[in-house]
């Protein structure tokens, strides 16, 4: 009989109250479609968020015993959470998966990142085909990709978003503490073998994004 394997489903929040209970419905929706062949559980890691959002998951975490939280003493910005999110993740799971909080990638999006975990690859990411997004944020997205590819001897496909990664990829992380602003380059140069899955970024449905040009 196979071992029913673990994956923890890693959330990034700053100021989502209005999506966090949202999140946290949709993709428990998507995990009982792998009950008995997975066990899921949740980390939600608060960027230090000034409206309700910590208070949000405390509650959730309360009546969910597969649910837990940690929240930061400053904002030290979505990439330093997301790699604090992921050296914090269960030691004994199998693999973590990590999107945003606002559901513009579609949760079914993890049922694809799990069948390519299945045909053996260590790190699976998100492709996006198309995003509702303004002509100069796609315009200065394409002139970054330009550069990256002219200055790095090995340029990373991965995007921030949505992340499937094996235990492998964690512990790497884990044992070496290595923390670069990067963090998709990071993930991209330790190696392993990667395949992306393409998709179509939704519109966001409730909040606003946080992100402003000199942000990104």
């Amino acid at each position: 009989m196979n071992e029913i394997k673990k994956i923890e489903i890693c959330c990034p929040v700053y100021n989502e109250e209005e999506n966090i209970e949202d999140f946290f419905v949709a993709y428990t929706k998507i995990t009982q479609a792998h009950k008995g062949k997975y066990i899921f559980s949740f980390l939600f890691s608060d960027n230090c968020s000034t409206d309700n959002s910590f208070n949000i998951i405390k509650t959730i975490a309360s009546n969910n015993n597969n649910v837990s939280g940690i929240r930061y003493s400053r904002n030290f910005g979505v990439m330093k959470s997301i790699y604090t999110a992921i050296i914090e993740s269960k030691s004994d799971c199998d693999a973590i998966a990590v999107f945003d909080c606002d559901l513009q990638d579609p949760p079914e999006l993890l049922n694809k990142f799990i069948k390519e975990y299945e045909n053996g690859f260590k790190v699976i990411y998100g492709k996006r085909i198309d995003r509702d997004e303004p002509y100069l944020m796609r315009f200065l997205r394409k002139c970054y990709k330009k550069i990256e590819a002219i200055l790095q001897k090995n340029p990373s496909n991965l995007e921030s978003g949505a992340w499937f990664l094996d235990k492998a990829i964690v512990e790497e992380i884990t044992k070496n503490q290595y923390y670069q602003p990067y963090l998709s380059g990071l993930i991209n140069n330790i190696g392993f073998k990667k395949t992306g899955v393409e998709y179509e970024r939704l519109k966001r449905k409730k909040g606003i994004t946080k992100f402003s040009y000199i942000s990104y």
